[in-house]
């Protein structure tokens, strides 16, 4: 019997491009590793970078909080989160799960998928 491929799923909260920076860049490392060839790398973030996601990997558009409402939220140091849109992203996180099934989920700033991942077992 053939082994399925582990997949592991690199997502971003595109809250600044460094989130997403970082993410595309583990998902590259991970590739460029002989012991990871056989390992399937897909990457989740907020459409607005979608241009930064290399065209080696497949993509998804997982919505993110705006760049200017993140940014005034922390400058002002507040939570940038509210109790709505973080409902709203453990929607969109266990969709996505569902939908790419993953093995592993790698994950820079996105706070919702504490939730998701543990609701899925995904680690």
């Amino acid at each position: 019997m053939a082994r399925r491929s582990v997949k592991i799923l690199c997502v971003a909260e595109a809250a600044t491009l460094a989130h997403v920076a970082r993410t595309v860049c583990i998902a590259c490392a991970l590739r460029a590793r002989p012991e990871f060839a056989n390992i399937q790398i897909e990457l989740a973030f907020d459409q607005r970078f979608e241009s930064y996601a290399p065209e080696w990997f497949p993509y998804y558009h997982l919505e993110s909080i705006p760049v200017s409402d993140f940014v005034e939220k922390v400058n002002s140091s507040r939570f940038p989160y509210t109790a709505a849109r973080l409902r709203k992203y453990v929607r969109d996180d266990l969709d996505l799960i569902e939908k790419t099934n993953p093995d592993l989920i790698i994950a820079d700033f996105r706070i919702s998928l504490a939730i998701s991942a543990t609701k899925k077992r995904v680690p």
